[in-house]
């Protein structure tokens, strides 16, 4: 939920052959989720449809409770997603 983290994040990944293709959002995990879902999915059906699913990985990093269970469980039921907590 931190711009200037964000922005960190962004200057860290800027070397990355890749950098282009990193979507970045600032907000609540637990309440931009589904539109989290919703791109990767979107993506799926537009570049690789019935072909394969495209590899996922998502880092969650609480600093507390602030995680819900409901944010772990809809990342999980993405195709091939990877969780890191």
């Amino acid at each position: 939920m931190d711009q200037a983290a964000i922005n960190a994040l962004k200057t860290r990944c800027s070397n990355s052959p890749y950098a282009k293709n990193i979507y970045y959002l600032v907000g609540d995990s637990n309440e931009v989720v589904v539109d989290i879902v919703s791109q990767i999915e979107q993506i799926d059906k537009r570049y690789i449809q019935d072909k394969w699913p495209s590899l996922n990985v998502a880092f969650l990093d609480p600093e507390g409770l602030e995680l819900e269970w409901s944010t772990v469980a809809a990342l999980a039921k993405v195709n091939r997603m990877d969780l890191v907590i």
